[in-house]
């Protein structure tokens, strides 16, 4: 089993100019207590100067970089020593990132649905993940291996319409995929409690900021946290995972 949690950065609407990243984080089951307990370690040692039960703390990007929250107060410098010591744990996590980036400056429609299409393109390349994967587990005489969803909730009403809007990929799929391998729909969990939801938090606010053109001392560390995650991302068979395991769309 496939735990693949999903989380964004960036909000979808294109009225804000930032991007929209969704990302998932994939997770074989087998691997999970080894990931989560290395994240619980991992807040142990760098939020006890927080005065708080560092298991308390969510990992939430954007209150590390901008020093909001829980992170109010603590110096710049620290505050990105923590992210220094997370990417560089999340790089050695045996885990697959799939991602698309929804670039809005080059979007016309004012009707164009940027969550649908962020998540019909995440779907489609989470749904050809694990084909492949059955795919080699079968020429090896393997049980073949099944996802579940695990999206970070919002709150009951956003989410029932996020539900509803996701649900005719998993009955009817796409035009590029069928499902094959993804049980049950959408399950909404709180990011709090996951840590995998808040290491997909973690690609997505990274990508988002990989994918900026600015150039100041926030952004060439997220530049160089994004090359560490690299190798995480999807491949094809060529080796490449730009449009398999990071899509840019259009």
């Amino acid at each position: 089993m496939y735990l693949i949690h999903i989380d964004e950065s960036g909000k979808p609407n294109l009225m804000d100019k930032e991007n929209y990243i969704l990302s998932a984080f994939i997770v074989n089951e087998e691997h999970w207590f080894c990931i989560n307990n290395d994240l619980d370690d991992l807040k142990k040692k760098i939020f006890l100067s927080l005065s708080v039960n560092p298991l308390d703390i969510e990992i939430h990007i954007k209150n590390i970089v901008h020093g909001s929250g829980k992170f109010r107060g603590v110096p710049r410098d620290d505050r990105f020593s923590m992210l220094d010591e997370l990417y560089s744990l999340i790089e050695n996590m045996q885990s697959t990132l799939i991602s698309v980036a929804i670039m809005k400056n080059k979007i016309r429609k004012k009707s164009f649905d940027i969550e649908m299409w962020a998540f019909k393109l995440l779907f489609e390349r989470i749904c050809m993940f694990l084909t492949e994967t059955n795919l080699h587990l079968q020429k090896a005489n393997l049980p073949k291996q099944y996802g579940l969803l695990l999206l970070d909730a919002i709150n009951t009403k956003y989410d029932l319409k996020v539900r509803k809007k996701y649900m005719r990929f998993f009955k009817e799929g796409t035009e590029h995929v069928q499902n094959e391998f993804l049980l049950e729909d959408v399950l909404f969990v709180e990011s709090h409690f996951r840590n995998l939801t808040q290491l997909a938090d973690a690609a997505a606010y990274c990508i988002r900021r990989n994918l900026r053109s600015s150039n100041t001392y926030k952004d060439r560390k997220f530049s160089e946290y994004f090359n560490r995650i690299e190798k995480l991302f999807n491949r094809d068979s060529n080796g490449k995972f730009e449009g398999c395991g990071l899509k840019l769309f259009p």
